[in-house]
């Protein structure tokens, strides 16, 4: 079996400055999911995207060395790209489209056209979070985050579990500062596990460094 593919460098102006997508197109050919996870593998990349424009189900997917992945934003721009250039999106003028369906949600892309091949290149996905309101008391978030209490925000925002592809723990702080200044204290990661279960935190405030909005 030949199959093609393609070596893109995304979010890079120039080659092997950005993070480098393979891209197979199978034109048809069958895959199981063990043979894309090998083909994966051999890559040595992140994550490689497959390409069949003969599969309706499924016409786009992502692997890597230990099996299917969800879509992020240089796989997603990594397929649009290739997609255009072999004629698999929807002409609408001056952009083509490129929808696909990724655990019930709904990936769409937008290509702007250029003379020598694709533009810029922007998408959207529709998505639906799990939100967990129960999280640590504050006192315990100050001292997993190496913080002091007053400085997270509870008046305007509060802090809570977001799930969409991931559990992500999300934490508001009063200024951006603050923000900065923290960082994890793993003996408190490691007694709150069993209360949050998040691989993640996500820290924020209102405002900016140089205090405009």
């Amino acid at each position: 079996m030949t199959l093609a593919y393609s070596l893109l460098d995304v979010f890079a102006d120039s080659p092997f400055q950005g993070v480098q997508v393979p891209v197979v197109s199978l034109n048809g050919q069958v895959l199981s999911d063990e043979h894309k996870q090998a083909l994966a593998s051999e890559f040595l990349q992140s994550e490689t995207v497959f390409i069949d424009a003969s599969s309706e189900a499924e016409p786009v997917s992502v692997f890597n060395s230990k099996g299917r992945c969800l879509f992020g934003a240089h796989t997603i721009l990594a397929a649009s790209y290739v997609a255009y250039e072999q004629g698999l999106v929807i002409d609408k003028g001056k952009y083509s489209t490129l929808t696909f369906t990724q655990q019930k949600q709904v990936v769409e892309s937008f290509i702007d056209k250029q003379e020598n091949g694709p533009g810029a290149i922007q998408y959207s996905r529709t998505l639906a979070p799990t939100i967990d309101r129960y999280t640590p008391e504050t006192a315990q978030l100050a001292a997993l985050l190496n913080t002091e209490e007053r400085h997270i925000s509870f008046s305007k925002y509060s802090p809570m579990v977001v799930s969409v592809d991931r559990p992500v723990f999300v934490v508001p702080f009063t200024r951006p500062e603050h923000v900065i200044a923290a960082s994890p204290n793993i003996e408190r990661w490691s007694e709150l596990a069993g209360q949050v279960y998040t691989p993640q935190i996500f820290l924020f405030s209102p405002g900016s460094i140089t205090g405009q909005t």
